[in-house]
């Protein structure tokens, strides 16, 4: 009996982690899909010079980057591993400038606009001259 005991514990504890596990990788793609959104919306008419629409996109920036950290603040409650990457919509910028040179040659549903398959910069091939 005591061994059933154990043993049902010892599957429930598994099963919160694989939720758990689910849960952050969840939220860590929220993060991504966050950022990549913030870069999509910075690049987003960008060769207009009116004030309103380049204040339009700075609200939509900040109110991307407000949600990721809202994921990030989430990660930590469910203690999810630290993010191993910086929070830098940037390192989208050129996929977003190529979508959105895309979408200004009239080219309607672009592969170059899907966000689920822009990977960004890495860490090693960024590097700020000093």
């Amino acid at each position: 009996m005591l061994i059933r005991l154990v043993i049902g514990l010892a599957l429930l504890a598994a099963g919160d982690v694989a939720i758990a596990q689910s849960v952050c990788i969840d939220l860590g793609n929220a993060v991504e899909h966050q950022l990549k959104k913030s870069a999509s919306d910075f690049a987003d008419g960008i060769t207009d010079n009116s004030a309103p629409r380049a204040t339009l996109r700075e609200v939509r920036t900040s109110n991307s980057l407000a949600l990721a950290r809202m994921n990030i603040e989430l990660m930590g409650q469910n203690k999810c591993p630290p993010r191993t990457k910086p929070v830098d919509p940037m390192i989208y910028l050129g996929e977003a400038l190529d979508c959105e040179l895309a979408t200004q040659r009239g080219e309607k549903d672009s592969p170059k606009c899907k966000l689920d398959e822009w990977r960004g910069l890495s860490s090693k091939t960024s590097k700020t001259e000093g």
